[in-house]
């Protein structure tokens, strides 16, 4: 395979699905699942070909008794809210 300097074109077609569930196990929290499936046929001048994938993830998110505010911030002292 070899190419001269020739503009080649390129032809990508990508196409996921994604699944995920979310649980609240309280108020501050919540637990999830996701899983995602991708297929894809790129395509150019030397030839053609298939690409799959298959990913999944689970995770949890906290959150606090405030909300987010910087603790400290350029010109304050210490850490005392602003």
């Amino acid at each position: 395979m070899e190419n001269e300097g020739e503009a080649d074109s390129l032809d990508t077609r990508y196409h996921s699905f994604q699944l995920g569930y979310d649980q609240a196990a309280n108020p501050k929290t919540v637990y999830g699942v996701l899983a995602e499936r991708g297929i894809g046929s790129p395509s150019c001048a030397w030839g053609s070909g298939k690409d799959h994938s298959l990913a999944g993830a689970l995770y949890g998110t906290w959150f606090g008794d405030t909300a987010a505010t910087p603790m400290w911030w350029p010109g304050t002292t210490g850490t005392t809210p602003m």
